[in-house]
């Protein structure tokens, strides 16, 4: 019946059809990443993977959520500066979501040249008499050093240790000492 409306109008099915098809196909692709975009967004909506407040690591942006949107996400970077991403890119890319994990680990990331170390064991020892005037604070058990990489010319290193309880003033005191401790260290093994 339709073919039959459009033989009598003139219209060559095949031709609407394949004029049809090419028009849709256009439509998808510009849409593809706007469908993309809203699914993501509503999913972020329904899940905690993040939430607005969260201090979170989106592919290379590290910032406070400002605001979850269907299309796209909003961070403060350090800086203040508002960062505004689409949903599928930060779908894509993984995500650290620096708010929820336990405040009361302490880490500190610091690189330290080849020649400069000469035993890691020997490192972690003097890391953790650099901090143990707050003994009563941190767990016994909870030091560690992690080799994060290791370059040509030095080594990525992470220093990490669990307090006993949430202090704020306590805890913003240890990292500075600790981080002090460190850079004492790392400037008076100088190769």
């Amino acid at each position: 019946m339709v073919f039959t409306i459009f033989s009598l109008i003139g219209i060559d099915f095949r031709t609407l059809f394949t004029s049809l098809s090419i028009v849709a196909a256009a439509i998808a692709i510009v849409s593809k990443d706007f469908v993309n975009d809203l699914i993501v967004g509503i999913y972020y909506s329904f899940t905690d993977v993040f939430e607005v407040g969260d201090y979170v690591k989106f592919y290379t942006y590290k910032g406070r959520v400002a605001d979850i949107g269907l299309l796209k996400v909003k961070i403060f970077n350090d800086n203040d500066d508002v960062v505004i991403l689409p949903n599928g890119k930060v779908y894509s890319n993984e995500i650290i979501n620096y708010t929820r994990r336990d405040v009361r680990l302490m880490s500190i990331d610091f690189e330290m040249d080849l020649k400069a170390i000469k035993n890691v064991d020997v490192l972690e020892t003097e890391l953790k008499q650099s901090v143990s005037s707050y003994a009563d604070t941190i767990e016994e058990s909870s030091y560690l050093l992690k080799i994060v990489e290791v370059k040509k010319d030095y080594m990525e290193l992470k220093f990490q240790f669990r307090l006993k309880s949430l202090d704020r003033p306590r805890q913003r005191e240890i990292k500075r000492k600790v981080v002090r401790e460190i850079f004492s260290y790392v400037s008076s093994h100088k190769p």
